[in-house]
């Protein structure tokens, strides 16, 4: 009797443990699954939106602001490169006659690439140059000194 018991009472943990075993792989896979869609959800909204930069870069460069304009804000929220983003606005809001936008959009592409400050710099002091700002230009060429004495020449 002791005999039969005991191998009832193993055959049952088998069986517990080969349940718990499937339970925790079925609930395993279900999470890789999930994780495995939102990658590619991310990964089809940041292509997305580099087929969005593209196309708003194309149509501002064709005159057509509005499309551009539309294009870009739709893009904006899933960019790998914001800095782009923000020089694209810029310079929508520099056709546009908005100073105001127009600078707020060159601190935002300083802010997310501060490796490429000086670059963007000089787009920003041509952008002031054409628009006429020769105060702006001056104050924001005198910011650009760096502590290896590097100044930035247009």
């Amino acid at each position: 009797m002791e005999i039969r018991s005991l191998l009832l009472v193993l055959v049952v943990l088998v069986l517990v443990f080969g349940v718990l075993h499937w339970l925790l792989g079925a609930a395993s896979r279900a999470r890789q699954a999930l994780l495995r869609r939102r990658l590619q959800r991310q990964l089809r909204r940041r292509e997305r939106a580099e087929i969005d930069l593209a196309a708003g870069v194309m149509a501002l460069v064709e005159g057509r602001e509005g499309k551009a304009r539309k294009l870009l804000t739709r893009g904006r929220r899933a960019a790998a490169a914001p800095e782009l983003y923000a020089l694209a606005f810029a310079r929508l809001a520099q056709l546009r006659g908005d100073d105001v936008t127009r600078e707020r959009e060159f601190a935002a592409a300083r802010a997310a690439a501060p490796n490429a400050a000086a670059a963007i710099a000089r787009l920003q002091a041509q952008a002031q140059l054409a628009a006429g700002d020769r105060l702006e230009l001056a104050s924001g060429l005198v910011e650009l000194w760096y502590p290896d004495g590097v100044r930035v020449v247009l």
